[in-house]
């Protein structure tokens, strides 16, 4: 049998030759290439798993700042709230103090003595604070009674200190000495 080579002529195989040696250059060419591009192909996918990774992240930072920027919103207007609706207001916070403990005073019937009032100026804030101190007497009943009205009171009025002072076995009355805190704006 004849060998295929041997049908060509010599200017034939090395043109025969040449193309398969360029072929082959070509071919290690693009195989070189392509092993360059399925490297940096994977280098690329390692960078976008990382990029990804980092975005949610950053998502979670986002959620979470969110969530603390709506607490924050909430305790501004718990804070609101609580000036509105439990804090005296203005020029006239001291004396709407009188009216209320003369309010609670009259609700229950009980004697009140004289009453001190000490204020006690915050520089730091704009809330200061107000102590109200004085005796009580009455019955256990009317006592309870009005420590429960102050205990209901809208406002920050607050039972910050009490000692018994003095109990009368034949009337049953009993004398407190009550220290009440409240706090204005002014």
């Amino acid at each position: 049998m004849v060998k295929m080579i041997d049908l060509f002529n010599a200017k034939e195989r090395r043109i025969l030759v040449s193309a398969g040696l360029f072929l082959l250059g070509v071919g290690l060419f693009y195989f070189l290439g392509a092993r360059v591009q399925v490297k940096g192909f994977i280098q690329n996918q390692e960078t976008l798993k990382e990029k990804k990774e980092e975005l949610a992240n950053l998502e979670e930072a986002v959620i979470e700042s969110k969530q603390e920027y709506m607490r924050w919103i909430q305790a501004q207007q718990d804070i609101e709230y609580v000036k509105k609706k439990y804090i005296y207001h203005g020029e006239k916070s001291i004396q709407e103090m009188r009216w209320d403990l003369n309010r609670l005073h009259r609700k229950t019937e009980i004697k009140i003595g004289t009453v001190k009032y000490d204020y006690h100026e915050n520089t730091d804030e704009n809330i200061h604070k107000a102590s109200l101190s004085f005796d009580v007497t009455g019955t256990y009943v009317l006592i309870k009674e009005f420590l429960c009205d102050v205990e209901s009171f809208q406002k920050f009025l607050y039972v910050e200190k009490m000692t018994f002072k003095e109990i009368e076995r034949q009337t049953g009355k009993i004398k407190l000495g009550i220290s009440l805190a409240a706090y204005y704006e002014k």
